[in-house]
């Protein structure tokens, strides 16, 4: 997977202006595998859907290959799609079509998701990883054994930041040091060799002072403090950077990197977020996705056509970027309506992703063909009542009684409400039944004069009160003299 280096997204506190008590999860892309969560498996679905079956609140979530993770606002971790080796983490292969919490992890405030596999970054630096484990992408030595439930990965610590490739891993240490472990066909690994691959997490030699990393399909960044980019790996579609299609071993600097703050990698093409909010993009251009408004690879930097973007993520072909206040765009492959523009028509240049507007994270991968974003959702509107009365007023003799049929409208959603009355005069008292009722619907309110009640005329409210509403009606009563 690729993802970029940033501040991770706290729990949603305002977008667009209006208070957030919640955030979803939704979805968009190929879907064969129920990637989305929606509970369906349509091949490409063009237009985001809501990821059900989720808790209440979200942060983060991560695409996979065939599968998707998403964190709880209680750091709790949820997956779900494929599972043919584990990569769902709960002790079986058995695919969900809608989230299922992972078991035995808390207090997570990263995941990441590869081909087949899992990562968890913990608040105490561990790095918990599981499923398919063949190239030592899961940091045991069992190589060849998925691995069904989430293990801690040996001898990382202090971990601040974890990005996972199609089958290789990166994680950033607090000291500034990449760690790196998995598949190292290609080089990717950064440790001057390529064709083994390498289960132990191992520092990559010279880099220091790196804040963040993102991993391709055979090619990795880092990016320093200093706000230059660093590449290493497979090449040949100059996603490197460094104006050549040579595959480089170890870690080389992209020309004219500076200022940039996140970084992000597909499959064979990688994208940078410059301070000034621009996006910056060098690879494989064959669908678009270096956002350049045509189709030719490019070994070197360029600008894509985009501006204004808080934050940039990489799909296997595709890319993402997200806008305040929230606004997403997408461009390159869609075939399998990956862009979520309702086509799948495949586009050089940025395109809104329909009808998204309250971002607040966003994800793709190097292996995926699906995206997903936390989208904050504003409060329900509260519950409100109205009463109906079956009349304006009446007459109530002095030592009788008097009816008045009370109905309720329920606004936005039932409620309980709790039934009372004001402004009666002397000598009348009232009951109703029930005098707690939902709101929607009917009570009877008795009006009793005694025979020394004062009479004439008296305006008297009926009143109507729910959690954090009140509503009233007037009633107008004639207490006349006692009927002979």
């Amino acid at each position: 997977m690729a993802m970029s280096a940033f501040v991770p997204v706290a729990a949603p506190a305002e977008a667009s202006g209006s208070a957030v008590t919640s955030s979803h999860a939704v979805a968009w892309g190929w879907n064969k595998h129920g990637q989305l969560g929606d509970g369906t498996t349509t091949i490409a679905q063009t237009t985001f859907v809501e990821v059900g079956a989720l808790p209440q609140r979200f942060t983060r979530a991560a695409a996979g290959q065939t599968h998707s993770l998403a964190i709880a606002a209680d750091r709790t971790v949820w997956a779900w799609g494929r599972n043919s080796s584990g990569q769902l983490g709960d002790g079986t292969t058995s695919p969900r079509l809608t989230p299922g919490q992972v078991p035995g992890l808390s207090d997570v405030r990263e995941v990441e998701a590869g081909a087949g596999y899992s990562l968890a970054l913990r608040a105490d630096g561990s790095v918990w990883a599981w499923g398919d484990n063949d190239r030592g992408q899961v940091g045991q030595l069992n190589t060849g054994n998925d691995q069904l439930t989430p293990v801690m990965v040996p001898g990382l610590s202090n971990i601040v930041d974890i990005e996972a490739g199609m089958a290789h891993n990166l994680a950033v240490k607090s000291d500034g040091t990449v760690w790196v472990w998995g598949e190292n066909d290609l080089g990717q690994l950064g440790n001057g060799t390529y064709g083994n691959f390498m289960p132990n997490p191992r520092a990559v030699p010279g880099l220091k002072g790196i804040i963040g990393a993102a991993g391709g399909e055979g090619h990795s960044l880092a990016l320093r403090s200093d706000g230059t980019i660093w590449a290493w790996g497979d090449n040949v579609a100059g996603q490197l950077g460094d104006h050549t299609t040579t595959r480089r071993l170890r870690p080389v600097l992209v020309p004219g990197s500076s200022g940039f703050t996140q970084v992000a990698a597909g499959a064979d093409h990688s994208l940078a977020l410059r301070w000034d909010s621009s996006v910056w993009s060098w690879g494989a251009n064959w669908a678009g996705q270096l956002g350049t408004g045509d189709l030719i690879d490019r070994p070197y930097m360029d600008r894509a056509h985009i501006g204004g973007v808080s934050r940039i993520d990489a799909g296997g072909a595709f890319s993402l970027a997200r806008q305040e206040p929230g606004r997403v765009w997408a461009w390159g492959a869609n075939g399998l309506g990956q862009l979520g523009d309702g086509t799948q028509i495949d586009r050089a240049g940025p395109v809104r992703v329909f009808g998204l507007d309250s971002a607040l994270d966003i994800a793709a991968g190097a292996a995926s063909s699906h995206a997903l974003a936390i989208r904050a959702v504003p409060p329900p509107a509260p519950p409100q009542v109205q009463i109906d009365l079956d009349a304006e007023g009446g007459s109530l003799p002095a030592g009788g009684s008097l009816i008045v049929n009370v109905g309720t409208t329920a606004i936005n959603s039932s409620t309980k409400i709790q039934m009372s009355v004001t402004g009666l005069p002397y000598g009348v008292t009232a009951t109703f039944n029930p005098s707690v009722l939902m709101s929607g619907g009917a009570s009877t309110l008795t009006l009793t004069a005694s025979p020394q009640a004062f009479t004439g005329w008296f305006t008297i409210t009926i009143i109507a009160t729910a959690p954090g509403h009140t509503a009233s009606a007037t009633y107008e009563v004639n207490v006349t003299d006692p009927i002979e």
